[in-house]
């Protein structure tokens, strides 16, 4: 597993993260337990730290853990994708479905 450090002295697995919310210059990392932690990074930087991990950015305020995904879909037009919570998070314009599905099936054999 791997190890991800949030502040100097504080770090998470991220097999325990479920998805990153952008709040201003903060990020709200949510756990699969339902926890919440704040750290005072931006999602730029977060995204950055972990590049070559199996998180995916879907559009400027989501950074998600592809094991965290249920389904992706399409609705009206738009993309969005199903958390295991319920969360439904549209996917930008710019990530068209067809390559957040490659992204996503290349990282999660399972979606």
């Amino acid at each position: 597993m791997e190890t991800y450090f949030i502040k100097r002295k504080d770090f998470l697995l991220t097999a325990e993260i479920a998805f990153l919310e952008a709040a201003i210059n903060y990020t709200l990392i949510y756990l699969y337990d339902g926890k919440k932690v704040i750290s005072t990074r931006t999602l730029k930087k977060h995204e950055e730290c972990l590049k070559d991990t199996h998180f995916l950015r879907v559009n400027k305020s989501y950074l998600l853990n592809v094991f965290f995904i249920e389904s992706y879909f399409q609705k009206n037009e738009n993309s969005f994708v199903r958390l295991k919570n319920g969360k439904e998070i549209q996917v930008s314009r710019r990530r068209k479905l067809k390559e957040f599905q490659n992204q996503t099936s290349r990282l999660n054999p399972i979606l």
